[in-house]
């Protein structure tokens, strides 16, 4: 089980659950910028935050609500912009394209958080989650002792996990050496429900 915090919120399933059967989607965009080393946040002085930063951070939860809509990402081309932001192209398998900004320390005037899909339907921007992350993790943790009874098969499992982590690793490369990156790994499909 990997905790994406959205997740393990009804809010956000039952919408991509709905998404992902409209179909008809051309893309994303995303924008998650943050400002957590501003005096008094309690996430500012995390050394692996300071070290990876917003892509490894927030970029697992906008790639948690967006693979189970676009499906597997194939290519990737990412740049590293100021304030430590990264700018990610996605190819994803059916050829929907995503657009996706993520920082940590971005201006405290500039912070933003939006997931758009875009497509046939117009633009639907995902939810935020309906739970406190709390009671996200409540849920993980009850959805892991349903795996454990009832046999692998969540959402969020570890073979979910290693795809996010497949196209993370592609964008840090493109970031770092420039060019597109091909991604390996992609499992081909991304249930949404874990009933």
């Amino acid at each position: 089980m990997v905790f994406f915090t959205s997740r393990f919120s009804d809010t956000v399933n039952d919408f991509l659950v709905r998404a992902a059967d409209d179909g008809g989607w051309d893309g994303v965009r995303a924008t998650l910028f943050a400002s957590i080393f501003q005096p008094g946040n309690p996430y500012g002085a995390s050394p692996w935050r300071r070290e990876r930063g917003g892509l490894w951070d927030v970029g697992p939860h906008v790639l948690s609500v967006v693979l189970p809509v676009l499906g597997p990402v194939e290519e990737v081309t990412a740049v590293a912009g100021p304030r430590d932001s990264v700018h990610v192209l996605t190819r994803h398998r059916g050829g929907a394209v995503g657009s996706l900004s993520v920082s940590l320390d971005a201006a405290p005037e500039a912070g933003a958080f939006s997931v758009d899909l875009y497509g046939e339907h117009g633009w639907r921007a995902v939810p935020g989650g309906g739970r406190s992350a709390v009671e996200a993790f409540g849920s993980a943790v009850d959805r892991l002792l349903a795996q454990l009874r009832d046999g692998p098969g969540d959402p969020c499992d570890v073979r979910f996990g290693r795809d996010v982590v497949a196209v993370l690793a592609a964008a840090q490369a493109s970031a770092s050496g420039g060019g597109t990156v091909r991604v390996a790994e992609a499992t081909g499909t991304y249930p949404v429900a874990s009933d």
